[in-house]
């Protein structure tokens, strides 16, 4: 495996629909993909090995409940960074998390990137944000005030309903109304 600018990149669940475009995306760049089955990717691998890697992708159907013991050993081998493919309900009571059905463990995913130590969301989201040109002020102000919303309930109001003349539809009426597209 080739480093560029010495960072490698460990991507979990690789060959998943959201592993396979971002390696796409990182083309030309260092990375070590973890699939379930490395047949179907070459140089993929069962079982991740975190030596010399910088950064990690977790996708929590891909590591699922040992997300925290690859992250300790991540951490231990030096890796600075994590990034955790989260949900919308991650905040939700775990049997109101649909995904989970399918193996998703986001809430646990999520608390072991947090508790990790390593660089995760925010930190690296500003860091990214002040290498491409935002002042540190304006970031360290944008961070505070994501802090500051979170866990409070987004504010709901009555403009669909004013707009349209009817009131909203749920997601679920409209999946079932696009049902087609939505296969």
């Amino acid at each position: 495996m080739i480093s560029y600018g010495g960072l490698v990149y460990l991507i979990t669940g690789a060959t998943g629909t959201v592993g396979r475009p971002l390696l796409a995306e990182l083309d030309g760049h260092a990375v070590r993909p973890v699939t379930r089955d490395p047949s179907r990717l070459p140089g993929a691998v069962a079982e991740p090995d975190v030596t010399g890697v910088t950064a990690v992708f977790l996708h929590p159907r891909a590591v699922g409940l040992g997300a925290a013991d690859l992250l300790v050993r991540a951490k231990a081998a030096g890796v600075r960074r994590v990034v955790v493919l989260s949900a919308v309900n991650v905040d939700d009571p775990l049997d109101e998390q649909p995904s989970r059905a399918n193996g998703d463990r986001d809430t646990e995913v999520e608390a072991a990137a947090i508790g990790s130590g390593l660089e995760w969301v925010s930190a690296v989201a500003a860091a990214g944000m002040v290498e491409h040109g935002h002042r540190p002020e304006f970031v360290a102000a944008l961070m505070a005030r994501y802090e500051r919303e979170n866990g409070r309930p987004a504010h709901v109001s009555g403009d669909v309903e004013n707009v349209l003349g009817r009131p909203a539809r749920s997601f679920a009426e409209w999946v079932a109304d696009h049902a087609e597209y939505v296969r």
